[in-house]
């Protein structure tokens, strides 16, 4: 939709700056404005956000609709792999969930909180598949990072879950 508006925006710049009017490199400048952001932007945030929720369906769709990831900006990037991770474990693609998380570890989320639950979940992935000497590594990495307190108790059910 975004894309469709920019284009028509862009048309009607280009007809009036046709024939003089200012008006319309204003919406020339206003399109190409549009999709700029569409691309750095994308809709990461709120993919996210959906993710978060639980709401995998909407947040796959959202993910399915970045077409150039490499363009997005820097500090959204990580996002974007989380949840494209996210929706592969659920999925039962856990090879591709790790990988995911690994890249968006990787790319170093601004918030550390963020960086200490994709470590939880990379340690969960290892309990999944039995790598229980990842899962302890991801879990010391998780607990040596700032992390709001409600991430505890699953860090706890992950130890426990590692040990057995």
């Amino acid at each position: 939709m975004r894309i469709a508006l920019a284009l028509v925006l862009f048309i009607i710049g280009t007809f009036l700056a046709s024939f003089g009017r200012v008006e319309g490199l204003f919406l020339i400048i206003g399109a190409l404005y549009w999709l700029f952001t569409y691309v750095r932007y994308g809709p990461i945030k709120v993919a996210f956000v959906a993710y978060r929720r639980g709401q995998l369906d909407k947040a796959k769709e959202l993910i399915a609709g970045v077409r150039w990831p490499r363009l997005l900006a820097g500090r959204l990037r990580p996002y974007y792999h989380w949840v494209r991770g996210g929706i592969a474990a659920h999925d039962g693609d856990l090879e591709t969930a790790r990988d995911e998380y690994t890249t968006a570890l990787a790319l170093r989320p601004r918030v550390e909180s963020d960086r200490s639950v994709l470590s939880a979940l990379l340690a969960e992935l290892a309990v999944m598949r039995g790598d229980r000497p990842a899962a302890r590594e991801h879990l010391a990495a998780a607990r040596g990072l700032d992390h709001r307190e409600d991430l505890d108790p699953f860090l706890e059910d992950l130890e426990r879950r590692a040990a057995e």
